[in-house]
């Protein structure tokens, strides 16, 4: 897939915020797309650039920025490229991610988690503007786990999507937005959290009262329409959720499961034993967890509490 090429060009340094959770400053921003737009990719990519939000994974920092998918459609998600600033000032020392994604609470920010994945980069390249004298980065990723999101509905389903990273260094890494504007890419303002991704709160500053912010970034992935086998795995469930320990998987007769998978919260995959149409988590710690089930109609992901 093409990719969409995030230029920054000149710099105007405003000011420096050495605050952990952000970094002030400014540089005017150019985009430039040489591939032809295909209906699946997402551009969220505005400026100028004027603040940086950490998603250190150490330190329990993420920031959840918002896509969609479109009506009588599913969304596999495939890769994202997005514009870091690593105060370590080197690409190398952003290790790998996870990217958890949220359902929307009615305009409110990110909600209850519905996947979660493991994040590898495929690819960086170095932008010619700076930060605040900072070097930033585009950097591309894909995903480790499949993610497919459906809409039966008649309107956009809006989702979130959480960026936490590794430093090698353990120094912080921000990931770089600009000033949010209702009219721009039909977005919401994006979110941090500096609880493991637990709560969100909306991203602002003293230097700029009032004002929301939004990402760098680009969404990529593979649309389809709603066919038949999406009706059919609309009708295997899961439950009970909550459990204290047993999972019972209820499919249709014509319906078969393939396989089983359950992740914890950081997208790390842990054992559980799947047999007649049940799961056995009783060895597990409680705690939130995804589970991902394989079945001729298609996959279902869903949000496991561990009680």
């Amino acid at each position: 897939m093409k990719k969409i090429t995030l230029l920054t060009l000149g710099l105007a340094i405003t000011g420096l915020s050495y605050g952990q959770a952000s970094l002030v400053g400014y540089a005017e921003t150019s985009n430039t797309n040489n591939a032809v737009n295909e209906d699946c990719t997402q551009d969220f990519s505005g400026g100028p650039q004027q603040l940086a939000n950490a998603i250190s994974m150490a330190e329990g920092y993420s920031v959840a920025n918002d896509f969609v998918v479109a009506p009588g459609s599913t969304l596999t998600l495939e890769s994202f490229d997005a514009l870091l600033l690593p105060f370590a000032q080197s690409p190398v020392d952003i290790e790998e991610g996870t990217v958890t994604i949220y359902e929307d609470t009615n305009g409110n920010g990110p909600g209850d988690v519905v996947a979660s994945s493991i994040v590898f980069q495929t690819g960086e390249s170095v932008d010619p503007g700076d930060f605040a004298g900072y070097t930033m980065w585009n950097i591309s990723y894909e995903f480790d786990a499949e993610i497919t999101l459906s809409n039966n509905g008649t309107e956009d389903a809006r989702y979130w999507l959480g960026l936490t990273v590794e430093s090698a260094s353990g120094q912080l890494v921000y990931w770089v937005g600009y000033e949010w504007n209702q009219n721009t890419n039909n977005t919401e303002y994006n979110y941090q959290s500096t609880d493991g991704g637990n709560t969100f709160e909306p991203i602002d500053t003293e230097s700029m009262p009032g004002a929301r912010f939004d990402s760098q970034w680009v969404l990529y992935g593979q649309c389809d329409a709603l066919g038949v086998n999406n009706n059919m795995l609309s009708q295997v469930s899961v439950y009970p959720n909550p459990t204290t320990g047993i999972l019972n998987v209820q499919t249709p007769s014509n319906v078969d499961v393939t396989s089983v998978a359950l992740f914890d919260i950081l997208g790390k995959q842990v054992s559980a034993d799947f047999s007649d149409s049940t799961i056995n988590m009783s060895s597990l710690s409680q705690g939130v967890y995804l589970l991902k089930v394989e079945t001729s109609a298609g996959t279902l992901t869903q949000k496991i509490v561990k009680q």
